[in-house]
This record gives C-alpha cells, structure tokens and sequence, in this order.
C-alpha cells in the first residue's frame, strides 16, 4: 500500500529488509519478556520464546546483521541515518520497559509506541523516495492506519488481562481496566469507521479510494474481535486474526 500511494521507485532489497526488521523486533519484544519471566509466564507465545530462546537469539542476531548489511548496500545515506535513528528509538523503548521501576514503565504507551515505529517503519522509505507531494488524504491515511494498528495491540492487551496481571506486565489493558480499555477501543474503532467511507468518497485519487476500502477491512475485522470475545479468545484466535489483518493492504497490488 505505502509503495502504491506514494508512487515511489523503491529498492528491491527493501522488500527484504522490511519483513525482517519487523521479525527481529516482534521477537525481540518477545523474547525480553520471556527471559525476564525465566519461563513463568502465562502466555503460551512466551513459554515459546523462553523455550527457544537461543536458537530465536542466533536468528536475530544474524537476521539483524543482514538487515544492517543490506541497508548500508542498497539504500541512501539519509534513509540509513533515518533507519538508525528508529532503531536506536526501539533499543530506548526496550530499555526503559526492562528497567524503569513499575511505576515509570506503566506511564510508557506500549501500544502507541509500537504502532508509530511500526507505520514509521513501513512508510517512510516509500515517502521519501516518492516524487510525489503527500496530500492531505495521504496523511489521513497514515493516521487512521496507526490508530488501526495500536487498535489491533490495544484488543491483544485486553484479551491477555489477566494473563498480564498474572506477570507483571503493563499494558493498556492493565492500566485502564477491562471495561475503560473496551469502550476506548470500541471509541477509536467507530471514529475511524465514520472516517473511511467519507475519505473515500471525497478523494478523486482511485489509489486513496481503494487504500481506504481496504483499511475498512481491517476495521471491520477489528471491530469483529471486539464484539465477539468469546470466539475470538478460544486458541489465542484475536491475535491470530488480528495480526492477519495487516496483510489486507499488500492486496493494493491488484489495483
């Protein structure tokens, strides 16, 4: 979606560089949480990761390393220097979630941190290589996007409750409660509802059109989870779904 709105000429090795920077953080998350709970955890994702933790270390050091090497290989400095920036933003965030005292680590937007590196991550090089100027329903776009993705983290904390509360972990959820953190993401999930419809009938560009018929989608989907709790929680099936979603926009290459 980001390549096809932006109209951008992007390296071939970005294709590759941007699944694997987001495996290596995903893990990353994954694997601090894990190693940090020594196998205690409730969570069925984290026993994995504390299971196989070597073995998921090896592969993110070497998947990181290529990452790094490819960037430097086929990318412009400024897209480099942009690169290390978010990434030393990231290694701040995992510092300061592994050792801030409880008190300060329950103030940091989990969610909304993710979310913003996430779509920074993914449209930036696309922006920056495009020759075109970022109109004002682009920038919509971005936004309602990065509300869809903390979305989508905010209902994950919300089914994971008390499995957070169990280890320690903070998060929307934990913060706010069961029924605050329902009613705000159902909030968010009805505002961009409202949105999407009328920015694709106000944009004259077919590309925003469809981008905006395809982030519905996600919505729907989203607001699907949340309303039906009790199919959606059997066999972790929120998070499954949930993260599925975001493949929804790649279907952009059809139009």
């Amino acid at each position: 979606m980001a390549v096809k709105l932006t109209r951008a000429s992007v390296p071939e090795a970005w294709w590759f560089v941007l699944p694997m920077a987001v495996w290596v953080v995903y893990t990353l998350d994954h694997l601090f949480d894990s190693i940090k709970l020594k196998g205690k955890a409730m969570s069925a994702r984290h026993q994995f990761h504390y299971i196989n933790a070597k073995i998921l270390t090896i592969a993110v050091l070497c998947f990181g390393m290529l990452t790094l090497a490819m960037s430097i290989l086929y990318f412009q400095k400024q897209i480099i220097l942009f690169s290390l920036a978010l990434a030393g933003l990231v290694v701040v965030y995992f510092a300061a979630i592994n050792i801030l005292p409880d008190k300060w680590r329950m103030l940091i937007p989990k969610e909304l941190v993710i979310a913003v590196v996430y779509v920074t991550g993914i449209w930036f090089v696309p922006l920056w290589l495009s020759t075109q100027p970022v109109s004002c329903h682009l920038i919509i776009i971005l936004l309602l996007l990065t509300m869809l993705v903390w979305s989508e983290g905010a209902i994950a904390s919300w089914f994971e409750y008390y499995d957070d509360v169990h280890d320690g972990n903070h998060s929307f959820a934990t913060t706010l409660g069961l029924i605050r953190g329902k009613y705000i993401i159902l909030i968010v999930l009805i505002s961009v509802l409202i949105f999407l419809p009328g920015l694709s009938f106000l944009s004259h560009q077919p590309a925003i059109k469809y981008g905006a018929i395809l982030l519905l989608a996600i919505n729907l989907g989203l607001l699907a989870i949340v309303l039906f709790p009790r199919y959606f929680s059997r066999n972790s099936r929120y998070r499954m779904i949930g993260e599925s979603l975001f493949f929804i926009p790649s279907l952009m290459v059809l139009f």
